[in-house]
């Protein structure tokens, strides 16, 4: 995944078919492809989208068009 500030891939929680837009804000310098680790993502939309399927324990693919570069599970939402 490329770390850095910008990368705005989508993400689409299991159970749905929305497509939300995301901002990845932090992910650990050392992580590497295919490594479980947390990171920080925020809703880029939040006032004009629905985001409420992205709630605490909620599971989600994070994709790049239609190609999926990785996966994770939702540990706390503000």
């Amino acid at each position: 995944m490329p770390v850095g500030a910008g990368y705005s891939p989508h993400i689409v929680v299991l159970g749905t078919e929305d497509y939300l837009a995301v901002r990845v804000l932090e992910v650990p310098k050392d992580s590497r492809q295919g490594q479980e680790f947390i990171g920080t993502i925020e809703l880029m939309y939040s006032e004009d989208v629905d985001y409420s399927a992205f709630s605490k324990d909620a599971e989600f693919k994070l994709l790049e068009g239609s190609r999926i570069v990785g996966s994770g599970k939702v540990e706390a939402a503000e």
